[in-house]
């Protein structure tokens, strides 16, 4: 395996040892560790982890929604969501939640 990224005492284009943890794949050399280098399954496109979102919903989005969350992950810039309170703009950033679980980045949601 080749490392993804370069730093934290890895040179771009070192070999290092893959093992697995929790599911996915991670990397050690020269006494670092590296986490999410690889997901187990197969890498998504944006398109396939909007779709993949979608289908695992327990209920049909609202049409608003499943327009913010298209433009989600259409966009490299983000999506302006204005909707009354009570009508389901937490579902919209779920989805931004579930593509930074599917691809190992890191997100945070806050709220007022």
């Amino acid at each position: 395996m080749v490392a993804a990224q370069r730093g934290r005492g890895l040179a771009e284009g070192e070999a290092c040892r893959p093992y697995r943890l929790h599911g996915l794949f991670a990397c050690t050399a020269r006494g670092s560790v590296w986490h999410n280098i690889l997901t187990v399954s197969k890498i998504m496109d944006r398109d396939e982890l909007a779709l993949a979102y979608l289908e695992q919903l327990p209920f049909p989005p609202y049409p608003f929604q499943e327009e913010a969350i298209y433009s989600w992950f259409s966009s490299n810039q983000g999506v302006l969501v204005c909707a009354p309170t009570g009508m389901g703009k937490t579902l919209i950033a779920e989805a931004g939640l579930y593509e930074a679980l599917q691809t190992g980045k890191r997100a945070y949601y806050t709220t007022p």
